[in-house]
Parts: C-alpha cells; sequence; structure tokens
C-alpha cells in the first residue's frame, strides 16, 4: 500500500532471522502509524522540482528532457473538541521523461529514445473519535492512483503502460 509521505506518523522496520535447517526464509514487516487530527489544527503544502539541467549527461552526447514536478499537502484538525478529528492528505507527482535506449558500438546508429511519462496521486482520509476513557474508533481510506510508461526489458523500445488503481478502507477499534 502506497501512502502520502506526509501522512507517516512513525514506522517501525522488524526483522526476522530464522535458522536455514528449518527450510524457510528470513522476512520482515514494515509497521506505519498514519497521523490524525488533533485539537489543534494543523497541515502543510510542499512543491519540489527537478529537470534535465540537475542530471548527467548520457554517453555519445544525447539530450534527452527530463522534469519532475511534485506537490501536495495536508491539513488535520477538530470537527468536535476532543470527541471527532479528521486528518486529509494529498500528494501528487508529474514526471515527463524522453526514456533513453543507448546502442553501443556498430549499432550506436540505432540508439534513441521513446516517450515515458509517471503520474501518481496519492490520498489519504482519516476520522478518529474519542469515547470516554481510552477507546477510539477510526475510519480511515486512502487512494493511490499511478500509471507509467517504461521499456519492458532495460535499454529496448518494448515501451509498456501499466496502471494502478488501489482503493483501501479500514476501520478500527
Amino acid at each position: 500500500q502506497n501512502i502520502p509521505q506526509g501522512a507517516i506518523q512513525e514506522f517501525q522496520i522488524g526483522q526476522s532471522s530464522l535458522d536455514l535447517s528449518t527450510e524457510l526464509t528470513s522476512s520482515g514487516a514494515v509497521n506505519v502509524v498514519t497521523r490524525s487530527g488533533t485539537n489543534n489544527w494543523h497541515g502543510e503544502a510542499f512543491y519540489a522540482f527537478r529537470d534535465s539541467s540537475l542530471a548527467a549527461a548520457l554517453p555519445g552526447g544525447k539530450d534527452n528532457p527530463f522534469q519532475r514536478n511534485q506537490f501536495g499537502g495536508r491539513l488535520g484538525g477538530p470537527v468536535i473538541k476532543d470527541r471527532l478529528f479528521f486528518f486529509l492528505d494529498a500528494e501528487r507527482t508529474k514526471q515527463d521523461l524522453l526514456a533513453p535506449v543507448l546502442s553501443g558500438n556498430q549499432f550506436a546508429s540505432l540508439s534513441g529514445n521513446f516517450n515515458s511519462p509517471f503520474r501518481e496521486t496519492q490520498t489519504i482520509g482519516r476520522l478518529d473519535y474519542q469515547f470516554q476513557g481510552s477507546a477510539r474508533l477510526f475510519y480511515r481510506f486512502s487512494f493511490d492512483q499511478n500509471r507509467s510508461v517504461s521499456g519492458f526489458i532495460p535499454n529496448t523500445f518494448q515501451p509498456f503502460a501499466n496502471n494502478n488503481h488501489t482503493p483501501v478502507h479500514a476501520v478500527g477499534l
């Protein structure tokens, strides 16, 4: 599950190392706690830009344009003081790239590029209700949508489009 980076309050990585004689492999887990609303209003917004002026030059003097825009924000606060809180976060990545296909030596004339865009939108929302005492009820939804065009086999002219749409709903007490 992809969630916006700004929605992460804390995370923990656990690792399990098992004896090879049991024929099991090592594994691990990542535990992510998402932010929630509080009695205080809080939020942020951001924008990041990167283009080909920051990239290394490709062999053969080829110029492949690249541009990446990332932007988003979050907002949280009270709906009913001391009882009901909300939190929302959304982030968007828009990347445009001419993906290089570099052929070596005698096949250098076959080098070129293809359009390889990437788009991703990540959203998350959360409602928390505080009962009397320490009991708390929450509802969280998240949605990740992305589309990319990339080479099926690296450094070849075989691009394919991949689309992902991942809605998630969770309730906890």
